[in-house]
């Protein structure tokens, strides 16, 4: 009720005067313990998804697209910043993402938060906004984040909805906003996925090679001692694989995203081929089985989703079917 309350007088064309802001880090308040008590728990989510007919689900939305516009107006660039208009638009985008997510979270294989919120104007739409363009607004430590919340809130969507995944398909792609004067056709969503997780892919494989060349001895640190000098190649190691698993995860959430808009569908399935430059699934193939394997690997070290690695493993099965299929005719 505080939400709904707080954030009627919040809209497209709000002026983020010093009461507005304070609505706002109300929110932002209530979004975090919501996030709590959502968090994978079905009771809780079906609750608010059927309080009043939904009414926290329009306003979620309508917040949601709010922040995202009124971000691209006042980025935020600095963690440090605390007081700003962006900050206090950014944190409250965040926790609306992350409230979102476990209201579409499935339960025994059917999610009625992502059927219900999907298809409401826009919403699509937004995602991939805060996918595409949005971290070019944010701290570069909040980048990875961002978009990673935006492509587990995309995947939720489509991961059991087929209504869902046409409105993917059928997407466009935001429009460049250096290209805002110069007369240029849209950009599917899915061709904009498909360069971003190439981008990415690429990334991973660039800081791949980086930690092998330091492996290799070709980047010898500067160091007074033996000790210091493995010190700083330890920390390092660590920086470049931090910097590559980032990449890796991203590109695999998108393989990921992909392979659910495909499952069952050849319609789809052949519209995507289109848009890889080799009309195949093997690189991407090859970033979930790495994905894959990471997750195996935290899961027997006690940490992980089961769930996760299942579903992982369901997508390499049907990519790797469906290209050897082809392969054959």
């Amino acid at each position: 009720q505080t939400i709904n309350d707080c954030s009627k007088v919040i809209d497209f064309q709000v002026e983020w005067c010093p009461p507005m802001l304070d609505k706002l880090r109300k929110v932002d308040r209530c979004l975090r313990v919501l996030e709590n008590v959502t968090l994978q728990n079905e009771e809780n989510n079906m609750y608010l998804l059927t309080y009043r007919e939904g009414v926290i689900v329009d306003t979620l939305i309508r917040l949601f697209k709010v922040c995202d516009s009124e971000l691209t107006r006042y980025p935020v660039y600095s963690m440090a910043d605390k007081e700003s208009v962006g900050f206090v638009i950014k944190e409250c985008l965040i926790a609306i993402l992350k409230v979102l997510i476990n209201l579409t979270h499935d339960f025994n294989n059917k999610s009625f938060g992502s059927a219900m919120m999907g298809g409401r104007q826009g919403v699509v739409e937004a995602t991939l906004h805060i996918l595409l363009q949005t971290p070019d607004h944010v701290p570069d430590e909040q980048k990875f984040d961002i978009i990673v919340l935006a492509l587990i809130l995309l995947i939720n969507f489509v991961e059991h909805s087929d209504t869902n995944r046409k409105l993917l398909i059928e997407a466009n792609a935001p429009s460049d906003p250096d290209a805002l004067f110069e007369m240029t056709q849209p950009v599917s969503g899915v061709s904009a996925l498909v360069r971003l997780f190439y981008q990415q892919e690429e990334l991973a494989r660039t800081e791949e090679r980086k930690t092998d060349a330091i492996l290799d001895g070709e980047q010898k640190p500067q160091a007074s001692s033996q000790e210091e000098f493995y010190e700083e190649t330890v920390a390092m190691l660590l920086q470049k694989a931090g910097r590559n698993m980032e990449h890796t995860l991203v590109a695999a959430y998108i393989a990921l995203l992909l392979g659910y808009l495909v499952m069952d569908n050849k319609e789809f399935e052949l519209f995507i081929r289109k848009h890889l430059p080799s009309g195949n699934f093997n690189v991407m193939l090859t970033v979930l089985q790495k994905f894959f394997n990471f997750m195996t690997l935290t899961s027997a070290a006690g940490s992980g989703s089961s769930r996760g690695i299942k579903a992982t493993e369901m997508v390499i099965k049907y990519l790797s079917e469906s290209d050897k299929m082809l392969q054959q005719t």
